[in-house]
């Protein structure tokens, strides 16, 4: 039998068919990718500056807005089981790339002077501002977002020391509503020109001292504290008791470390410590 030729004709018209995908394969294989028509982005937010005396805060900011160049880009949200960063997810054309690797970052709080933008110490780094589109599209590809950090620098903030005792009512400090029957809130001043007003239902209390480590809040009338240090062991108190008047709002000279209950009568100290201290905030009697 004799052999037949196979046809060459269908070969070639397939050929601009396969030149494309040859050269997809050869791109890929090179590591030059194309940025997507719309770009993911995730932020993970940080703490810039930690107070050691609180811990970790970064969480506090969840459902704040994080902006860029002033302009809201997403909410901010904290994970489950993450104490130590925040992040927001948002999304822009490609042509933003190298406008949003350039801008400034802020973030939006509220405390009791209302919102106040706190500037991100640092965003993306150089590094990431030279990246070609080719290595920011490979990121993305394995990643799914293109990451950028941010790091914040919190207000700092006062602790707030409310004595209800039978009293109710809607009570403000400035702009923030603390709920009823909470006797401690840790409120950030960032923004504040001046004190904060105190109020219940509306009739003035006072305002809150902006140089005070803390402050106290008494809604019945007629009620006194004392703020005193307790010693244990051979550490005796050495701070002398400061009293308090009745007065709807007073400044404190430190944190207590009991509030409205008295300090143990007894501790259970370290190996090898000879003594310990510990401050307390109770009710007294007027003088």
């Amino acid at each position: 039998m004799p052999l037949i030729a196979a046809p060459t004709r269908p070969l070639a018209a397939a050929r601009p068919v396969l030149l494309p995908a040859l050269l997809g394969l050869a791109l890929a294989s090179t590591g030059c990718r194309r940025l997507p028509d719309t770009i993911p982005y995730e932020a993970h937010i940080l703490e810039a500056k930690q107070d050691p005396t609180e811990g970790y805060r970064i969480t506090e900011l969840a459902g704040a807005e994080l902006k860029l160049d002033g302009k809201a880009v997403g909410t901010i949200e904290a994970r489950p089981g993450d104490k130590v960063a925040a992040y927001a997810r948002w999304s822009g054309p490609k042509s933003s790339l190298r406008p949003t690797l350039n801008g400034s970052y802020s973030v939006t709080v509220h405390g009791p002077c209302g919102p106040v933008d706190v500037a991100a110490d640092e965003g993306p780094s150089p590094a990431w501002k030279e990246m070609s589109d080719s290595t920011v599209a490979k990121r993305i590809d394995e990643d799914r977002f293109f990451t950028i950090f941010v790091k914040v620098a919190l207000p700092a903030r006062t602790d707030v020391y409310v004595d209800w005792g039978s009293a109710s009512g809607v009570l403000k400090v400035g702009a923030v509503t603390i709920p009823p029957g909470t006797k401690t809130s840790k409120l950030a001043l960032g923004g504040c020109k001046a004190a904060p007003e105190v109020t219940l239902d509306g009739r003035p209390l006072g305002t809150l001292d902006l140089s005070a480590k803390a402050s106290l809040v008494t809604l019945e009338p007629d009620v006194c504290h004392v703020f005193e240090e307790v010693g244990y062991g051979d550490m005796k108190a050495k701070m002398p008791s400061k009293f308090l008047p009745a007065k709807g709002v007073v400044g404190l000279p430190e944190r207590p470390g009991y509030v409205f209950e008295s300090a143990p009568s007894t501790v259970k100290l370290y190996r090898g410590s000879t003594g310990t201290r510990a401050t307390e905030l109770v009710r007294a009697s007027c003088r």
